[in-house]
């Protein structure tokens, strides 16, 4: 069965047709999967490709990898648990106000490895990469930085200057004609670099929250990855967070 190239990246594709086997029992728990050269060969992909579906699978608890022995199903009995985030994506966000965004820059690049990676295409694509600011307070005394890696298809669509709406994710939506129903999301702190600093009235080395997102559409495609980088001493992110049991 070889995958072909669409709307659906390779990895995605590859991802759910595991997980259906895993969950349907063809793969049962504590048996071992087909090698990732087994699958290249299997699906007619690369091995960048099969990590990227293992990764997902592995996060989300389905599978486990053992150094020396291979890559294997883990026990999928009801009885267990997982955390599930509810709410908006607004609210997982961590906003209180949000107030208005400025576009301000916007250039074709070639996505790096983890960009591309994560937008699920082959390093060296070319990827608009798009950065604004948001204001933070009515008073505009403070501002978050924006940086947004948008595929080509989309990224032409998007114009610069201010958004009509305080969230970026609405026109990222309009731009790809694809409604985001999940995100992928990282949080790390760091320090405010030369070039960030006075766009945010900060002094440079001034702590950084972080937020990086991968949008994904109803269809499993990847929308975009929007960064913001947030003065770490007047942001927080809360998550309210609910268990629930596996179903299988």
């Amino acid at each position: 069965m070889k995958l072909k190239k669409g709307p659906i990246p390779l990895y995605h594709q590859l991802e759910r047709i595991v997980r259906k086997r895993i969950l349907s029992g063809k793969i049962s728990p504590s048996e071992a999967l087909p090698t990732d050269y087994q699958l290249c060969k299997e699906f007619g992909v690369s091995r960048i490709t099969v990590r990227q579906a293992l990764k997902i699978l592995e996060d989300d608890g389905l599978i486990m990898r053992e150094q020396g022995r291979g890559t294997f199903v883990t026990d999928q009995r009801p009885d267990k648990f997982f955390y599930e985030m509810s709410g908006s994506l607004e609210k997982s966000f961590g906003f209180r106000e949000a107030y208005k965004i400025e576009l301000t820059s916007k250039k074709l690049v070639k996505a790096d490895k983890q960009t591309a990676d994560d937008l699920g295409i082959e390093a060296g694509e070319k990827v608009y990469l798009i950065e604004g600011v948001q204001a933070l307070s009515k008073d505009e005394k403070h501002f978050q930085f924006l940086q947004a890696y948008v595929p080509k298809d989309a990224g032409v669509r998007i114009d610069l200057g201010e958004l009509e709406h305080p969230s970026f994710r609405p026109t990222l939506e309009k731009a790809s004609l694809e409604t985001a129903v999940q995100f992928n999301q990282v949080i790390f702190a760091t320090a405010a670099t030369k070039k960030i600093a006075p766009v945010m009235n900060l002094k440079p080395g001034h702590p950084l929250l972080v937020n990086r997102n991968i949008f994904i559409s109803t269809t499993n495609k990847v929308l975009g990855i929007i960064t913001r980088y947030t003065p770490g001493d007047i942001y927080q992110i809360v998550h309210k967070m609910r268990f629930k049991r596996l179903k299988v």
